[in-house]
Protein backbone atom coordinates (compact mmCIF):
# COMPACT_ATOMS: atom_id res chain seq x y z
CA UNK A 1 0.00 0.00 0.00
CA UNK A 2 1.27 3.15 -1.10
CA UNK A 3 0.60 6.52 0.72
CA UNK A 4 0.79 10.21 -0.42
CA UNK A 5 3.35 12.62 1.02
CA UNK A 6 1.64 14.73 3.48
CA UNK A 7 2.31 18.42 3.11
CA UNK A 8 2.09 20.66 6.41
CA UNK A 9 0.27 23.64 6.78
CA UNK A 10 2.85 25.72 7.75
CA UNK A 11 5.33 24.84 6.09
CA UNK A 12 6.82 23.36 2.43
CA UNK A 13 8.71 20.26 4.22
CA UNK A 14 7.12 17.60 3.37
CA UNK A 15 7.02 14.02 5.59
CA UNK A 16 8.93 11.08 4.12
CA UNK A 17 5.90 8.45 2.30
CA UNK A 18 6.08 5.30 3.70
CA UNK A 19 4.49 2.28 4.22
CA UNK A 20 5.33 1.31 0.44
CA UNK A 21 4.73 -1.73 -0.96
CA UNK A 22 2.44 -4.61 0.26
CA UNK A 23 3.38 -5.54 3.24
CA UNK A 24 3.46 -7.92 9.57
CA UNK A 25 2.51 -5.41 13.71
CA UNK A 26 1.86 -2.91 16.27
CA UNK A 27 2.26 -3.92 19.99
CA UNK A 28 3.33 -1.89 22.92
CA UNK A 29 4.17 1.42 20.60
CA UNK A 30 1.23 2.38 19.68
CA UNK A 31 0.06 2.49 23.54
CA UNK A 32 3.02 5.11 23.94
CA UNK A 33 0.91 7.13 21.21
CA UNK A 34 -2.39 6.84 23.35
CA UNK A 35 -0.14 8.06 26.48
CA UNK A 36 1.15 10.99 24.31
CA UNK A 37 -1.96 12.26 23.07
CA UNK A 38 -3.41 12.58 26.64
CA UNK A 39 -0.09 14.48 27.33
CA UNK A 40 -0.91 16.96 24.67
CA UNK A 41 -4.14 17.11 25.79
CA UNK A 42 -3.16 18.10 29.38
CA UNK A 43 -0.72 20.61 27.75
CA UNK A 44 -2.60 22.69 25.98
CA UNK A 45 -5.52 22.96 28.23
CA UNK A 46 -2.74 24.86 30.02
CA UNK A 47 -2.57 27.35 26.78
CA UNK A 48 -4.02 30.71 27.91
CA UNK A 49 -5.25 32.66 24.87
CA UNK A 50 -6.03 36.45 25.89
CA UNK A 51 -8.20 36.88 22.75
CA UNK A 52 -11.24 35.53 21.99
CA UNK A 53 -11.14 32.71 19.05
CA UNK A 54 -13.61 33.74 16.08
CA UNK A 55 -16.68 31.99 15.90
CA UNK A 56 -15.52 30.38 12.90
CA UNK A 57 -12.44 29.04 14.57
CA UNK A 58 -15.29 27.57 17.02
CA UNK A 59 -17.26 26.12 14.23
CA UNK A 60 -14.81 24.57 12.45
CA UNK A 61 -13.47 23.03 15.97
CA UNK A 62 -16.78 21.89 16.79
CA UNK A 63 -17.33 19.85 13.58
CA UNK A 64 -13.93 18.33 13.73
CA UNK A 65 -15.03 16.92 17.09
CA UNK A 66 -18.25 15.80 15.65
CA UNK A 67 -16.16 14.04 13.10
CA UNK A 68 -14.11 12.29 15.09
CA UNK A 69 -16.52 11.21 17.78
CA UNK A 70 -18.91 10.05 14.44
CA UNK A 71 -15.44 7.79 13.30
CA UNK A 72 -15.06 6.80 16.94
CA UNK A 73 -18.63 5.33 16.72
CA UNK A 74 -18.02 3.54 13.57
CA UNK A 75 -14.84 2.05 14.86
CA UNK A 76 -16.86 0.54 18.30
CA UNK A 77 -19.67 -0.99 15.46
CA UNK A 78 -16.72 -2.49 13.48
CA UNK A 79 -16.11 -6.05 14.87
CA UNK A 80 -12.52 -6.69 16.14
CA UNK A 81 -10.18 -9.01 14.77
CA UNK A 82 -6.72 -10.46 15.53
CA UNK A 83 -4.20 -11.34 13.29
CA UNK A 84 -4.19 -15.12 14.20
CA UNK A 85 -8.28 -14.85 14.08
CA UNK A 86 -7.43 -13.55 10.46
CA UNK A 87 -5.71 -15.97 9.37
CA UNK A 88 -7.69 -18.65 10.77
CA UNK A 89 -10.51 -17.50 8.82
CA UNK A 90 -8.83 -17.16 5.60
CA UNK A 91 -7.16 -20.91 6.32
CA UNK A 92 -10.74 -21.60 6.92
CA UNK A 93 -12.50 -19.93 3.69
CA UNK A 94 -10.19 -20.51 1.08
CA UNK A 95 -11.82 -22.69 -1.43
CA UNK A 96 -8.30 -23.40 -3.22
CA UNK A 97 -6.93 -24.56 0.49
CA UNK A 98 -9.97 -26.27 0.86
CA UNK A 99 -9.60 -28.41 -2.61
CA UNK A 100 -6.23 -29.45 -1.54
CA UNK A 101 -6.72 -30.48 1.48
CA UNK A 102 -9.89 -33.06 0.32
CA UNK A 103 -7.12 -34.31 -2.23
CA UNK A 104 -4.68 -35.05 0.62
CA UNK A 105 -7.48 -36.34 2.77
CA UNK A 106 -8.25 -38.48 -0.28
CA UNK A 107 -4.33 -39.40 -0.86
CA UNK A 108 -4.42 -40.71 2.88
CA UNK A 109 -6.90 -43.39 2.35
CA UNK A 110 -5.24 -44.60 -0.98
CA UNK A 111 -2.05 -44.81 0.75
CA UNK A 112 -3.76 -46.52 3.84
CA UNK A 113 -5.41 -48.88 1.40
CA UNK A 114 -2.36 -50.06 -1.05
CA UNK A 115 -0.10 -50.10 1.93
CA UNK A 116 -2.66 -52.77 3.68
CA UNK A 117 -2.71 -54.60 0.38
CA UNK A 118 0.77 -54.57 -0.27
CA UNK A 119 1.80 -55.16 3.15
CA UNK A 120 -0.60 -58.72 3.44
CA UNK A 121 1.54 -60.47 1.00
CA UNK A 122 4.62 -61.81 2.83
CA UNK A 123 7.67 -61.78 1.92
CA UNK A 124 8.94 -65.13 1.27
CA UNK A 125 6.38 -65.33 -1.33
CA UNK A 126 7.96 -62.87 -3.41
CA UNK A 127 10.34 -64.77 -5.71
CA UNK A 128 10.77 -62.49 -9.02
CA UNK A 129 11.56 -58.70 -9.15
CA UNK A 130 8.17 -57.75 -10.67
CA UNK A 131 6.91 -59.68 -7.65
CA UNK A 132 9.33 -57.35 -5.90
CA UNK A 133 7.95 -54.35 -7.07
CA UNK A 134 4.41 -54.60 -6.56
CA UNK A 135 5.07 -54.46 -3.09
CA UNK A 136 8.06 -52.90 -2.11
CA UNK A 137 8.01 -50.22 -4.59
CA UNK A 138 4.13 -49.65 -4.91
CA UNK A 139 3.97 -49.15 -0.82
CA UNK A 140 7.08 -46.80 -1.22
CA UNK A 141 5.20 -44.47 -3.89
CA UNK A 142 2.12 -44.62 -1.93
CA UNK A 143 3.56 -42.68 1.19
CA UNK A 144 5.83 -40.44 -1.11
CA UNK A 145 2.33 -39.60 -2.69
CA UNK A 146 1.04 -39.13 0.70
CA UNK A 147 3.75 -36.56 1.75
CA UNK A 148 3.73 -34.90 -1.25
CA UNK A 149 -0.03 -34.12 -1.36
CA UNK A 150 0.49 -32.82 2.34
CA UNK A 151 3.04 -31.31 1.52
CA UNK A 152 1.16 -29.08 -1.59
CA UNK A 153 -1.28 -28.55 0.94
CA UNK A 154 1.12 -26.81 3.51
CA UNK A 155 2.74 -24.65 1.05
CA UNK A 156 -0.95 -23.25 0.09
CA UNK A 157 -1.45 -22.37 3.48
CA UNK A 158 1.89 -21.36 4.18
CA UNK A 159 1.31 -18.72 0.61
CA UNK A 160 -2.04 -17.67 2.15
CA UNK A 161 -0.83 -17.07 5.74
CA UNK A 162 1.73 -14.75 4.57
CA UNK A 163 -0.46 -12.69 1.95
CA UNK A 164 -2.94 -12.28 4.78
CA UNK A 165 -0.37 -11.05 7.06
CA UNK A 166 0.91 -8.05 4.96
CA UNK A 167 -2.53 -7.27 3.84
CA UNK A 168 -3.43 -7.31 7.76
CA UNK A 169 -0.57 -5.12 8.13
CA UNK A 170 -1.27 -2.53 5.33
CA UNK A 171 -4.42 -1.94 6.80
CA UNK A 172 -3.38 -1.68 10.34
CA UNK A 173 -0.11 0.66 9.14
CA UNK A 174 -2.85 2.54 6.74
CA UNK A 175 -4.78 3.26 10.07
CA UNK A 176 -2.06 4.14 11.89
CA UNK A 177 -0.78 6.55 9.49
CA UNK A 178 -4.07 8.19 9.02
CA UNK A 179 -4.74 8.79 12.81
CA UNK A 180 -0.94 10.03 13.28
CA UNK A 181 -1.94 13.01 10.73
CA UNK A 182 -5.12 13.85 12.19
CA UNK A 183 -3.60 14.12 15.31
CA UNK A 184 -0.91 16.29 14.81
CA UNK A 185 -3.86 18.34 12.92
CA UNK A 186 -5.47 18.43 16.42
CA UNK A 187 -2.30 19.39 18.41
CA UNK A 188 -1.97 22.94 15.68
CA UNK A 189 -4.26 25.22 17.02
CA UNK A 190 -3.31 27.96 16.24
CA UNK A 191 -4.88 26.70 13.20
CA UNK A 192 -8.52 27.42 12.31
CA UNK A 193 -8.90 24.16 10.52
CA UNK A 194 -6.71 21.90 7.98
CA UNK A 195 -5.43 23.50 4.25
CA UNK A 196 -7.70 22.19 1.00
CA UNK A 197 -4.45 20.41 0.28
CA UNK A 198 -3.81 18.85 3.65
CA UNK A 199 -7.58 17.58 3.40
CA UNK A 200 -6.90 15.75 0.57
CA UNK A 201 -3.94 13.77 1.83
CA UNK A 202 -6.27 12.98 4.27
CA UNK A 203 -8.91 11.77 1.56
CA UNK A 204 -6.15 9.86 -0.42
CA UNK A 205 -4.70 7.99 3.22
CA UNK A 206 -8.64 6.91 3.74
CA UNK A 207 -9.32 5.71 0.30
CA UNK A 208 -5.62 3.73 0.93
CA UNK A 209 -7.27 2.97 3.77
CA UNK A 210 -10.12 1.44 2.54
CA UNK A 211 -8.52 -0.32 -0.35
CA UNK A 212 -6.39 -2.05 2.42
CA UNK A 213 -9.31 -3.26 4.14
CA UNK A 214 -10.78 -4.65 0.90
CA UNK A 215 -7.67 -6.74 -0.27
CA UNK A 216 -7.80 -8.17 3.48
CA UNK A 217 -11.54 -8.92 2.84
CA UNK A 218 -10.48 -10.90 -0.50
CA UNK A 219 -8.05 -12.46 1.33
CA UNK A 220 -10.95 -13.62 4.42
CA UNK A 221 -13.35 -14.31 1.06
CA UNK A 222 -15.77 -11.62 3.10
CA UNK A 223 -17.74 -8.69 1.46
CA UNK A 224 -14.95 -5.90 0.10
CA UNK A 225 -16.86 -3.46 2.56
CA UNK A 226 -16.68 -5.29 5.61
CA UNK A 227 -15.11 -2.85 8.82
CA UNK A 228 -12.88 -4.15 11.29
CA UNK A 229 -11.62 -3.29 14.15
CA UNK A 230 -8.27 -4.53 13.83
CA UNK A 231 -6.36 -5.36 16.55
CA UNK A 232 -2.12 -4.74 17.21
CA UNK A 233 -0.42 -7.80 15.98
CA UNK A 234 1.62 -8.25 19.66
CA UNK A 235 2.76 -11.62 18.38
CA UNK A 236 4.80 -10.68 15.32
CA UNK A 237 6.27 -7.30 17.77
CA UNK A 238 7.30 -8.69 21.00
CA UNK A 239 8.84 -12.37 19.18
CA UNK A 240 12.49 -12.21 20.22
CA UNK A 241 14.67 -13.63 17.24
CA UNK A 242 16.45 -17.20 17.83
CA UNK A 243 19.79 -17.94 16.85
CA UNK A 244 19.97 -18.52 13.19
CA UNK A 245 21.13 -22.58 13.30
CA UNK A 246 18.20 -23.34 15.36
CA UNK A 247 15.94 -21.59 12.55
CA UNK A 248 17.55 -23.49 9.73
CA UNK A 249 17.59 -26.91 12.03
CA UNK A 250 13.44 -26.21 11.86
CA UNK A 251 13.24 -25.39 8.46
CA UNK A 252 14.38 -28.50 7.29
CA UNK A 253 12.01 -30.00 9.21
CA UNK A 254 9.02 -27.98 7.89
CA UNK A 255 9.72 -26.36 4.51
CA UNK A 256 7.21 -28.42 2.20
CA UNK A 257 9.71 -28.04 -0.81
CA UNK A 258 12.30 -29.61 1.62
CA UNK A 259 9.51 -32.51 3.11
CA UNK A 260 9.26 -33.23 -0.29
CA UNK A 261 12.50 -33.54 -1.44
CA UNK A 262 13.21 -35.84 1.47
CA UNK A 263 10.24 -37.95 0.36
CA UNK A 264 11.85 -38.14 -3.16
CA UNK A 265 15.35 -39.09 -1.85
CA UNK A 266 13.55 -42.36 0.09
CA UNK A 267 11.71 -42.99 -2.10
CA UNK A 268 14.93 -43.23 -4.36
CA UNK A 269 16.16 -45.68 -2.01
CA UNK A 270 13.75 -48.00 -1.22
CA UNK A 271 13.80 -48.93 -4.65
CA UNK A 272 17.63 -48.96 -4.52
CA UNK A 273 17.00 -51.54 -2.01
CA UNK A 274 14.79 -54.11 -3.25
CA UNK A 275 16.51 -54.51 -6.67
CA UNK A 276 19.53 -55.01 -4.35
CA UNK A 277 17.76 -57.78 -2.43
CA UNK A 278 15.85 -59.29 -5.58
CA UNK A 279 18.14 -58.22 -8.59
CA UNK A 280 21.47 -56.23 -9.55
CA UNK A 281 22.47 -52.89 -8.80
CA UNK A 282 24.77 -53.62 -11.42
CA UNK A 283 21.86 -54.36 -14.20
CA UNK A 284 20.34 -51.41 -16.05
CA UNK A 285 17.48 -51.25 -13.70
CA UNK A 286 20.17 -51.06 -11.25
CA UNK A 287 22.42 -47.99 -12.44
CA UNK A 288 19.30 -45.97 -13.15
CA UNK A 289 17.97 -46.65 -9.64
CA UNK A 290 21.14 -45.79 -8.43
CA UNK A 291 21.40 -42.47 -10.59
CA UNK A 292 18.05 -41.83 -9.52
CA UNK A 293 18.90 -41.64 -5.51
CA UNK A 294 21.80 -39.18 -6.73
CA UNK A 295 19.64 -36.98 -8.58
CA UNK A 296 17.12 -37.35 -5.32
CA UNK A 297 20.23 -36.30 -3.25
CA UNK A 298 21.25 -33.52 -5.35
CA UNK A 299 18.04 -32.09 -5.77
CA UNK A 300 17.61 -32.13 -1.45
CA UNK A 301 21.12 -30.54 -1.34
CA UNK A 302 19.45 -27.55 -3.68
CA UNK A 303 16.35 -27.58 -1.69
CA UNK A 304 18.30 -26.71 1.63
CA UNK A 305 20.78 -24.40 0.33
CA UNK A 306 17.59 -22.27 -1.10
CA UNK A 307 16.43 -22.56 1.81
CA UNK A 308 19.43 -21.35 3.87
CA UNK A 309 19.79 -18.76 1.29
CA UNK A 310 15.99 -17.41 1.93
CA UNK A 311 16.21 -17.78 5.81
CA UNK A 312 19.72 -16.06 5.79
CA UNK A 313 18.44 -13.11 3.94
CA UNK A 314 14.93 -12.55 6.07
CA UNK A 315 17.26 -13.09 9.36
CA UNK A 316 19.25 -10.12 8.82
CA UNK A 317 16.87 -7.96 7.68
CA UNK A 318 14.51 -8.63 10.62
CA UNK A 319 17.70 -8.23 12.85
CA UNK A 320 17.97 -4.80 11.59
CA UNK A 321 14.65 -3.96 11.33
CA UNK A 322 14.71 -4.41 15.38
CA UNK A 323 17.88 -2.22 15.77
CA UNK A 324 16.06 0.05 13.91
CA UNK A 325 12.55 -0.02 15.54
CA UNK A 326 14.36 0.35 19.24
CA UNK A 327 16.40 3.40 17.80
CA UNK A 328 13.13 5.34 16.53
CA UNK A 329 11.21 4.82 19.94
CA UNK A 330 14.04 6.39 21.55
CA UNK A 331 13.88 9.02 18.66
CA UNK A 332 9.83 9.32 18.96
CA UNK A 333 10.19 9.77 23.26
CA UNK A 334 12.95 12.75 22.86
CA UNK A 335 10.64 14.47 20.32
CA UNK A 336 8.00 14.01 22.53
CA UNK A 337 10.04 15.41 25.43
CA UNK A 338 11.30 18.79 23.32
CA UNK A 339 7.50 19.08 21.82
CA UNK A 340 5.97 19.23 25.49
CA UNK A 341 9.05 21.52 26.23
CA UNK A 342 8.34 24.10 23.59
CA UNK A 343 4.51 23.99 24.74
CA UNK A 344 5.18 25.15 27.41
CA UNK A 345 8.00 27.74 26.77
CA UNK A 346 5.34 28.55 24.01
CA UNK A 347 3.05 29.19 27.16
CA UNK A 348 5.04 31.28 28.99
CA UNK A 349 6.07 33.25 26.09
CA UNK A 350 9.37 32.23 25.85
CA UNK A 351 9.18 30.61 22.51
CA UNK A 352 7.27 31.55 19.39
CA UNK A 353 5.14 30.24 17.64
CA UNK A 354 7.16 29.33 14.53
CA UNK A 355 9.49 27.76 17.24
CA UNK A 356 6.47 25.52 17.96
CA UNK A 357 5.18 24.29 14.75
CA UNK A 358 8.58 23.45 13.78
CA UNK A 359 8.63 21.41 16.61
CA UNK A 360 5.52 19.85 16.11
CA UNK A 361 6.07 18.95 12.49
CA UNK A 362 9.39 17.19 14.13
CA UNK A 363 7.48 15.23 16.27
CA UNK A 364 4.85 13.71 13.60
CA UNK A 365 8.23 13.16 11.20
CA UNK A 366 9.76 10.67 14.17
CA UNK A 367 6.81 9.21 15.23
CA UNK A 368 5.97 8.68 11.25
CA UNK A 369 9.57 7.42 11.18
CA UNK A 370 8.57 5.15 14.22
CA UNK A 371 5.32 3.30 12.94
CA UNK A 372 7.03 2.84 9.79
CA UNK A 373 10.11 0.80 11.27
CA UNK A 374 7.03 -1.24 13.44
CA UNK A 375 5.76 -2.12 10.08
CA UNK A 376 9.12 -2.65 8.53
CA UNK A 377 9.74 -5.27 11.48
CA UNK A 378 7.26 -7.14 11.51
CA UNK A 379 7.11 -7.65 7.72
CA UNK A 380 10.74 -8.71 8.12
CA UNK A 381 9.47 -11.03 11.17
CA UNK A 382 6.55 -12.13 8.56
CA UNK A 383 8.95 -13.20 6.10
CA UNK A 384 11.00 -15.01 8.51
CA UNK A 385 8.10 -17.32 9.38
CA UNK A 386 7.62 -18.15 6.05
CA UNK A 387 10.74 -18.78 5.11
CA UNK A 388 10.86 -21.41 7.84
CA UNK A 389 7.92 -23.14 7.20
CA UNK A 390 5.93 -21.51 9.98
CA UNK A 391 7.26 -23.96 12.57
CA UNK A 392 7.64 -22.67 16.05
CA UNK A 393 10.90 -21.22 17.10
Amino acid sequence: MKSTVIKRLYSTTLITAFLSGSHIALGVPFAAHAEQASADKAALSEVKQTDSAPSTVNQAKQAEAAAFTRNQTEQAKAAALTLAQAEDIALNNSIDLAMLRLDADSTYYKTRQTLQEKGAIKSGSIKTLDQAKKKYEEMAKARKDLVHSQAAMKAQENTLRLQVQKAYLDALFGKAQLDLQKKSIKRQFWSSAPSEETQKNIENLETNHKQALAKLNELLNENPSKEWKLEAADDLTNDKLPVLEEIQKAAYEKRPDIVKAIAEKTFAQEKIDYLKDYSALSTYLGKMARNDGKKAELLLQRAKAKADQEIAESYKKAVAARQAMEESAESRKSAEKRYRAVLSNYHNGKAALSELAQQESELLELETRHVESIYQYNTAVATLKHSIGYSSY
